[in-house]
């Protein structure tokens, strides 16, 4: 059973950490899938866009933001629980807890299929589109940390243009583990990538089904 314990004293400062992760990625030509990737020691960084043909301002009219979270690939978990709201009723931040298969930077090297996890969510409202801002943390201290940003705004010809960034700090390798230090984060870079670029598409379609039209799909 998943507690919902309150987040961290001092969390993430996901904000300025994800604003300095876009900086560093801007320069990083992207991949075959679209994505811009930048491995450094003990951090992976991502960014990846879709065009999504469903308008921008009739899915603005329609999203739940403080639901967007759940339609990650492998992510499950009770209602979360709401710190701040603004004057609408609208969430400004939250606590959920999951149980995480694979988030948009989580890494399945460590063996383990499932951890639990809290992601403390903070959310931008505009009339140009929401931005919904996301810290994962574990209880267990040889887990990442990982932050992320969902950003769902005007995009060609009208429509929906979807953008996700995502950096995980990794923990200290222990010194038994520095001999595999080069493997493991060869490995560590491929399978996260792959996660990644799986996430986002999944995502994509996910908003679609969930506060698109009938008939609309990722086209780019």
């Amino acid at each position: 059973m998943l507690a919902l314990r309150p987040p961290p004293a001092r969390p993430l400062d996901a904000e300025a950490c994800l604003s300095a992760t876009r900086a560093r990625l801007r320069s990083i030509r992207p991949d075959e899938r679209g994505i811009q990737r930048l491995h450094a020691p003990g951090r992976i960084d991502f960014f990846g866009a879709r065009d999504l043909a469903v308008g921008c301002e009739a899915f603005l009219s329609r999203v739940d933001t403080s639901r967007v979270s759940t339609l990650f690939r492998g992510v499950a978990g009770p209602a979360p629980r709401v710190l701040r709201d603004d004057s609408r009723g609208r969430p400004l931040l939250q606590v959920e807890p999951r149980a995480v298969l694979a988030l948009p930077i989580h890494s399945p090297y460590a063996g383990r299929v499932r951890d639990d996890a809290r992601t403390l969510e903070r959310f931008d409202y505009s009339d140009l589109g929401r931005r919904v801002w996301l810290h994962t943390f574990y209880d267990s201290s040889d887990r990442p940390d990982q932050g992320a940003l969902v950003t769902m705004g005007p995009g060609r010809e009208g429509n929906l243009r979807l953008e996700l960034l995502s950096s995980t700090r990794y923990p200290r390798a222990s010194l038994l583990g520095m001999n595999a230090r080069d493997r493991r984060d060869w490995l560590r870079s491929h399978t996260s990538a792959y996660a990644f670029a799986c996430s986002l598409a999944h995502l994509a379609r996910r908003l679609v089904e969930a506060y698109g039209t009938a008939g609309a799909t990722a086209i780019a």
